[in-house]
């Protein structure tokens, strides 16, 4: 295993994931999500108060399972590959928690369910393509 591609992939990854939630959670779709998830406005911080450095922790967290995923046991070494594991394991990955989210609390919707799993699932393929692409990337 590369340590240091995959270090760089985690990087590139969370720094993905960071900037595309930020577009599409955090702009194009905000007004959506929050009439599909009405139970949010209550616990959901303002713009002011959000914690940062838990948000850059958690998108460099997905950035690190994919680069480890992709590396240690997919060799997966391409935009294309990275981008279809990726939305398939960021699928997987939204529509698992959120259902139990739906289960246990009255935060969401199905529609939000599945609209914040479809989100997820662009964000994780893209922040995977860019992984694969820099795992393949010059390798000899």
């Amino acid at each position: 295993m590369n340590t240091n591609k995959l270090l760089i992939g985690a990087l590139l990854g969370g720094v993905a994931y960071f900037l595309l939630g930020w577009v599409l959670y955090g702009m194009l779709f905000m007004d959506t999500i929050a009439s599909m998830m009405p139970g949010m406005a209550a616990v959901q911080r303002s713009d002011a108060d959000m914690d940062m450095v838990a948000m850059i922790i958690g998108n460099l967290s997905f950035g690190l399972l994919l680069a480890y995923i992709f590396e240690k046991w997919a060799g997966i070494r391409s935009f294309i590959g990275g981008l279809v594991a990726g939305a398939t394991v960021g699928f997987l990955l939204a529509f698992g928690y959120d259902c139990i989210l739906h289960g246990t609390t009255t935060m969401c919707s199905w529609n939000g369910v599945i609209l914040d799993s479809v989100i997820f699932a662009v964000i994780s393929g893209l922040a995977g393509g860019l992984i694969g692409w820099w795992l393949g990337y010059n390798q000899k």
